[in-house]
């Protein structure tokens, strides 16, 4: 009996330890909103703060980059340290949930990453990618993707950010010869550069400098800043 009752009470607590908003999800939780769920795998009880998409593509999406138009906009030209923990406002807000985080989050099992776009001309697109991994704090947070479907084209493409570190402005580890963060005033997993740049200036639509927006060049090009966007990862299975 002893046995029997300590399995109700692990069960319990698992049920209780929600490791992603796929995890909400199952467990009858179906609004959107701010929620805590427990990713650590060494820390089993230490608790992260998420927004969860629980209507996009069937739910269970937890969102780990938002950009919206705002009157007042979040300044995405940040710190390496800013990019690795976390800053804006999840609830209403633009927001960047932290590269560490979304490490763990993606070593919790396979995850799927989708990415929806709007433009300041009503239209609407998304990428969906069948992998998506970022590597720990000692590989600058690398990135592994690929398996894009979608109507918005391939924004990381094969090998333009696939396989490469995050970089900032003040932690260059692109392969240009300048910093590619400060050139596009952004921050990404940059090679030598980019063909997508969501965390750069917000600029409204067409915009005559060069790639330095919030740019999808599969579909808008080089000189388009994007309206909306939002990044989110599930489990892929």
């Amino acid at each position: 009996m002893s046995e029997v009752r300590r399995a109700i009470l692990d069960a319990e607590r698992q049920r209780r330890r929600p490791r992603h908003c796929r995890d909400l999800q199952l467990d009858g939780d179906s609004a959107s909103g701010v929620r805590r769920v427990f990713p650590f795998r060494d820390s089993p009880d230490a608790a992260a703060t998420v927004y969860c998409d629980q209507e996009t593509d069937g739910g269970g999406w937890t969102v780990f980059q938002r950009r919206l138009k705002l009157p007042v906009r979040e300044d995405f030209y940040r710190t390496w340290v800013e990019y690795e923990l976390g800053f804006g406002h999840m609830d209403g807000g633009e927001f960047w949930l932290g590269l560490d985080l979304v490490h763990h989050l993606t070593s919790t099992g396979l995850q799927e990453m989708r990415v929806d776009l709007t433009d300041y001309e009503g239209n609407a697109k998304w990428a969906k990618y069948g992998l998506f991994h970022l590597g720990d704090a000692s590989t600058k947070y690398r990135l592994q993707v690929g398996r894009y479907n979608g109507t918005a084209g391939d924004g990381f493409g094969s090998a333009t950010h696939n396989g490469h570190p995050f970089t900032t402005h003040d932690n260059d580890n692109d392969n240009d010869g300048v910093n590619c963060a400060v050139t596009y005033r952004g921050a990404w997993w940059y090679n030598k550069c980019h063909i997508s740049n969501l965390n750069g200036f917000p600029y409204e639509g067409e915009h005559e400098s060069l790639a330095d927006g919030i740019e999808w060049q599969p579909w808008r090009g080089y000189h388009y800043s994007l309206k909306t966007t939002a990044m989110m990862i599930r489990p892929a299975f």
